[in-house]
């Protein structure tokens, strides 16, 4: 849990704020998470969900973000997919037709529902961006 003292101190400083969150990439199209999470496995759940690639970090000197590039929209529909049904915190870059495939750039995230007690400040977090 984020209140848990021991799980706070193994989180940089600068990632403190960023638990469950999720800021947009360098590049997509591409799905993206924090390397930080409340909850159990996500980071292990979101590389088997890569397809193809594998997770790269991003977000400054000390990164709190990681995203997987996927080779075209389809590759992202399908990373998109995997994702909604591993239940974590996660977006995604592309713009979504009225089936779910993706068709354009722009910001699709998605909070699970492990992630709800924390959703307030991580919408504040994903506002603020």
């Amino acid at each position: 849990m984020i209140g848990n003292a021991s799980y706070r101190t193994s989180i940089p400083a600068a990632c403190q704020n960023d638990v469950n969150a999720a800021a947009d990439p360098p590049s997509g199209p591409s799905c993206f998470t924090s390397l930080f999470s409340t909850i159990a496995g996500s980071n292990e759940t979101f590389r088997s969900c890569c397809l193809d690639s594998e997770p790269e970090i991003y977000g400054g000197k000390e990164p709190c973000f990681q995203f997987c590039k996927a080779s075209d929209l389809a590759a992202e529909t399908v990373m998109y997919e995997c994702l909604v049904n591993a239940n974590i915190n996660f977006g995604c870059t592309g713009g979504q037709d009225a089936d779910g495939n993706f068709i354009s750039t722009g910001s699709v995230r998605s909070l699970s529902v492990g992630g709800v007690l924390v959703a307030g400040l991580a919408l504040v977090g994903m506002l603020n961006i």
